[in-house]
């Protein structure tokens, strides 16, 4: 994720706000990222449907798919969105270094 080094009122100083969040959201979503929410996803959507409908998967009741369904959505999601803000924070700190060290030489 670029960094824009112009504030909202166009004056040069500290990043704002990120300009684009387009390679981080790339990269949260590229084979290896997904492959890997994907490994997640399945272990604790599995061990939480375990808990969950432990009756219905032993026979006693029947089985809930949507909320099936859902318990492996919802840990697929959180790892991928935690790999977003984990790229977005690498690319942040790497460009507000980068500033920081640009601001250093002209002082």
């Amino acid at each position: 994720m670029a960094w824009d080094v112009e504030t909202e009122r166009g004056k040069r100083g500290a990043p704002s706000r990120p300009a684009a969040h387009g390679s981080a959201l790339r990269s949260a979503f590229s084979w290896h990222v997904v492959k890997r929410s994907l490994l997640i996803a399945t272990a604790v959507g599995t061990v939480l449907n375990l808990i969950n409908q432990g009756d219905a998967i032993a026979g006693d009741a029947e089985v809930e798919w949507g909320k099936l369904i859902l318990t492996f959505c919802v840990p697929f999601f959180s790892a991928t969105l935690g790999a977003y803000a984990a790229q977005g924070d690498v690319q942040c700190e790497g460009r507000l270094r980068d500033v920081t060290m640009s601001h250093e030489d002209l002082g």
